[in-house]
């Protein structure tokens, strides 16, 4: 619409407002009656006009369509009283006469001209964002699984056959003297397969529609097996549940004099000394995080860290008296587990670590489900229960700053 054509409907707007005011204020009834019959007329007049000056316009748009036409282009046909049919307010005269500005805004002249931003020119996600893959928490560096040796077993129960005693000794004889008689006593002790499992039901779009889920997923699943499976192997209680390996451990007991500078460090060489007096060759030690940083800022008497002496960088781990120190979240605050990981006991898999997918559990197949389940059965064979030590890190340096 041309600055032209509006200018005459303001000025109508303009002097229609005017005459709403005046009536508005005649208190004499003859003088308002003059003054709305003003009004009306006014009212007509501008109707008059309008309807003109929209006949002109629907003239213009005709020719600027006929125009488009035969230069093969494409024009909405809107004209000048359409634009103001829609544009306007029904009570647009009525909010005139209670003195209310009366404004049509006929979309024409587009929103005021701006600095385009993001924020400005931008409603809803223009810019998509760049999603990557999901990002797994992080897990343990080390499990206890990597410590032992592994086996596999067919049955639900491992039964290991343990020397308990005897009576006689081998001793010195003479010649064609009779040689001193030995006997063993043997007991069975049994160790039942238990299962560890979990699972995660997932609609099919959730997994189609997310890059890297499936795998997330997997991966997610697999390290909570694994943590729940350090739990089992550690402090499981054998009742309904694997026999860790804190159960009938050893207890630590100080044999040397009292030490008021007792550091971890002494309580690991006389924790490997006592394995070894009972002949087992402790090879790995397992703290919990914060006690293993309390070794990390052991100092020796010069005032230098005691890790820049034992650390093995082919391990990753501190190496004290021939034993690896590792570090796990499994390990609970302030407890320690010493032992001859090698000899002392074994991990027995009747099933393998599996994992399965499945459209058919309950009412997936219906609802568009996937259930993903993890599972493992397994149980740990304890060959030598006195071939761990356990105990805890401030009760035992206790016992060194004691002595025997």
């Amino acid at each position: 619409m041309s600055e032209e054509i509006k200018k005459q409907i303001e000025a109508l707007d303009s002097s229609i407002e005017k005459k709403i005011e005046k009536a508005s204020l005649e208190t004499s009834a003859t003088l308002r009656k003059q003054a709305q019959e003003e009004l009306t007329k006014s009212l007509a007049d501008r109707d008059e006009k309008i309807k003109a000056i929209s006949e002109q316009n629907d003239a213009l748009e005709a020719k600027i369509q006929k125009m488009a036409k035969e230069g093969n282009a494409t024009l909405e046909n809107k004209s000048f009283a359409n634009v103001l049919s829609q544009k306007m307010d029904v009570d647009f005269i009525e909010r005139l006469k209670d003195r209310g500005r009366g404004h049509i805004d006929l979309g024409m002249t587009g929103k005021a001209v701006g600095t385009m931003t993001v924020a400005n020119s931008y409603t809803g996600e223009v810019i998509p964002a760049d999603t990557l893959n999901i990002v797994p928490l992080m897990d343990r560096r080390v499990h206890v699984r990597s410590l032992l040796p592994q086996g596999t077993t067919n049955s639900d129960v491992v039964r290991i056959p343990k020397e308990t005693g005897g009576e006689g000794a081998v001793n010195i004889t003479a010649e064609a003297g009779t040689k001193p008689a030995v006997d063993f006593d043997i007991a069975t002790t049994d160790y039942n397969v238990y299962k560890i499992a979990g699972r995660v039901v997932a609609s099919e779009e959730i997994l189609n529609d997310t890059a890297g889920l499936q795998s997330f997923i997997v991966n997610r699943l697999t390290n909570k097996y694994r943590n729940k499976e350090d739990q089992q192997l550690l402090y499981g209680t054998g009742s309904s549940q694997i026999e860790g390996l804190t159960v009938n451990a050893a207890t630590f007991t100080a044999v040397d004099p009292a030490d008021t500078n007792a550091t971890i460090v002494d309580l690991i060489i006389q924790a490997a000394t006592q394995l070894e007096n009972a002949e087992y060759m402790a090879n790995g030690m397992l703290l919990n995080p914060t006690q293993y940083a309390q070794l990390v800022r052991s100092k020796d008497a010069d005032g230098r860290y005691v890790k820049d002496a034992y650390w093995d960088g082919n391990i990753g781990a501190i190496n004290i008296y021939g034993i690896n120190v590792f570090r796990n979240t499994a390990v609970t605050n302030n407890d320690y587990i010493i032992g001859d990981w090698t000899n002392s006991a074994q991990i027995f898999d009747r099933q393998g670590l599996r994992i399965d997918f499945s459209t058919e559990d309950g009412t997936n197949f219906q609802e568009n489900l996937v259930t993903i389940r993890i599972e493992g059965r397994l149980t740990l064979g304890k060959f030598y229960n006195e071939g761990f030590i356990y105990g805890d890190v401030s009760d035992d340096l206790a016992k060194l700053v004691a002595g025997s």
